[in-house]
């Protein structure tokens, strides 16, 4: 719809010629602003199958990747890494080697991950490195890892050199913290959320999915978002129980 607009599409894969012909086919289709090559997911099935983080391990196969995609497609091109496969410092090298490559080819925006590939979500997320290579890098990096709440990103946007920041799962059954990063920007207080418009903004993310899947869909993810919702609730354990059970949309409001 065009109030999403900029909107970006990520791709993944081995096959560079593959790659290639997705941008640019991407690109052809007019309603993208920009892609985004994944070279950092740790989910074990990727990993697998050779995408995602473990392209880390060969930085001259997944630059030629890189340099596929930057031929075949006009649009902004971003990458997404991670500062490392592990913590040993022959995976740091590569990744520096993998930054640098792509920074010559013309990517337009790196995003890094301050956790290793191996760590998954567990852990804490590296800023040290983000910050190195944002310093260090002629391309706009972007920051990402932990951050949880509207304090944690305004720290990490203005603890070092990075253009910006992505928030993943900071987001889930929290789509207002962005309006509190931004309150919190322009010296405001921050107030918890209510009840009331949590409630209303789990209702508006249950019509957007059935808008879009249909509700037989809609009912079974908004359980599991549901969980996340529900966090701050008075009774929270028994609004968990409840929306684990929910089956039409009735039982959701």
């Amino acid at each position: 719809v065009p109030e999403d607009a900029p909107l970006g599409l990520q791709i993944f894969g081995r096959d560079a010629a593959q790659l290639a012909a997705a941008a640019a086919k991407a690109a052809q289709m007019g309603c993208f602003a920009a892609i985004d090559l994944n070279i950092a997911c740790p989910v074990r099935k990727m990993l697998a199958r050779g995408n995602g983080g473990a392209q880390l391990k060969d930085p001259d196969e997944t630059l030629r990747r890189i340099e596929a995609v930057r031929q075949a497609c006009p649009l902004p091109l971003a990458i997404k890494v991670r500062r490392g496969f592990d913590n040993s410092a022959d995976s740091r090298a590569r990744v520096i080697e993998l930054l640098d490559g792509a920074a010559a080819l013309g990517v337009d925006l790196i995003t890094i991950h301050g956790r290793t590939v191996d760590q998954i979500y567990h852990g804490q997320a590296d800023w040290s490195f983000v910050y190195e290579m944002a310093a260090r890098l002629k391309v706009p990096v972007v920051g990402s890892g932990d951050l949880m709440t509207a304090e944690a990103i305004l720290a990490r946007l203005r603890g070092g050199p990075v253009a910006g920041v992505t928030v993943a799962r900071g987001t889930v059954g929290s789509p207002w913290i962005f309006r509190d990063v931004l309150r919190l920007a322009a010296g405001e207080s921050v107030e918890p959320i209510g009840r009331a418009e949590r409630v209303q903004c789990m209702n508006e993310h249950f019509r957007l999915l059935v808008d879009e899947i249909g509700e037989y869909t809609a009912i079974r993810i908004m359980r599991r978002f549901g969980m996340f919702y529900s966090k701050g609730l008075d009774r929270a354990r028994d609004a968990r129980l409840a929306l684990g059970k929910i089956r039409t949309g009735e039982d959701l409001s």
